[in-house]
């Protein structure tokens, strides 16, 4: 189980004092596959998931961290006009995502000289004191049909994908693509862009 919820507000009506946790973060913080031992970090902006991740590929074992941005809706409230807009830029600042064979990555914000900004991978980490590869997956609207992932009997992602209580974990996990909740995240590096990867001759 994660640590303790802290924050608390006293009811001016009865005197006694209570969490102000939502029901999502509450099922959050008990659900044991998303415990903060496993490297699982939760803000409550709505959501905005961190995690870290240990990865083992064809160039040797490396540390990479995920961060996306969440919006819940409970009762399947749709975003107002100025959320979606909203959730639309914060997600086209927080990319950088690599384009490979298996995904199209949605619009990136670019920087101030218009270069494309998907090669800015490393940020420094206060915590770690040295550089980490940061892979930014934007935002994302999650709707429930009801107020928690444990009481609703339907839930949506992006607004058009319906998902299971297994695939919400697995998004939340870093484990499914969040762009496309069919397929799982592959974080492997490959050993050169796949555009520049030479060709059989004779073979366009």
């Amino acid at each position: 189980m994660t640590r303790t919820f802290n924050h608390t507000i006293k009811c001016t009506e009865c005197g006694h004092t209570h969490t102000t946790e939502s029901e999502f973060g509450r099922w959050m913080r008990h659900h044991p596959q998303l415990e903060s031992m496993d490297g699982i970090v939760c803000f409550d902006l709505d959501i905005l998931m961190h995690r870290y991740k240990h990865i083992t590929d064809g160039k040797g074992d490396r540390s990479i961290q995920c961060v996306m941005f969440i919006e819940i809706k409970s009762e399947m409230t749709p975003p107002t006009a100025s959320q979606r807009d909203t959730l639309y830029m914060i997600d086209q600042v927080m990319r950088n995502r690599r384009k490979t064979v298996n995904s199209t990555p949605r619009a990136q914000a670019q920087r101030f000289d218009g270069t494309d900004p998907r090669h800015l991978t490393k940020v420094w980490s206060a915590m770690l004191k040295r550089d980490v590869t940061l892979q930014m997956y934007g935002g994302h609207l999650l709707q429930l049909d009801h107020t928690s992932p444990a009481n609703s009997k339907q839930m949506v992602w992006d607004k058009k994908h319906d998902i299971t209580h297994d695939q919400l974990i697995g998004l939340l996990r870093f484990e499914i693509d969040p762009d496309d909740p069919s397929r799982t995240l592959d974080h492997r590096r490959r050993s050169a862009d796949w555009s520049r990867m030479q060709r059989l001759p004779g073979i366009d």
